[in-house]
């Protein structure tokens, strides 16, 4: 896996505020944070709340694929209204950063799987990142 140097602004490593806007979903737009390691891994704080359940904090991997081209994966837990454990979200997306580096945008397809995984529902968002801090 290819991974861009860190502290570098054409890269992704550091902390980012991300807005998503999901597609044919029961909410409109959802601020969190991403954080992008140097060592290529990530991590957010998804934490959606919907109406038949919640989607946590999610784990994964990002590699550079071009210039300004990266694609990431990552995955979370999902969990029922009692707050019970029974699926998972997959999330796939490429994201181009901004020339200035202070900035990208992606598409992503995410699947929500049940505790086999076993597609149960799929969809697509669109999002927006600013970069709030860059490693040292």
């Amino acid at each position: 896996m290819v991974v861009a140097r860190p502290g570098e602004k054409k890269d992704l490593a550091g902390i980012w505020a991300v807005k998503t806007r999901q597609h044919d979903a029961e909410y409109s737009a959802h601020p969190h944070i991403d954080i992008f390691n140097a060592d290529g891994s990530l991590s957010n704080d998804t934490d959606w709340r919907l109406s038949w359940g919640m989607i946590g904090s999610g784990r994964g991997r990002w590699a550079a694929t071009g210039a300004r081209e990266f694609q990431l994966k990552y995955y979370a837990v999902t969990s029922n209204k009692e707050g019970v454990a029974y699926g998972f979200e997959q999330v796939q997306s490429i994201l181009t950063l901004s020339e200035s580096g202070d900035e990208f945008t992606g598409r992503a397809k995410w699947d929500l799987l049940d505790a086999n995984w076993t597609v149960v529902f799929r969809g697509f968002s669109d999002f927006q990142g600013t970069r709030l801090e860059t490693p040292e």
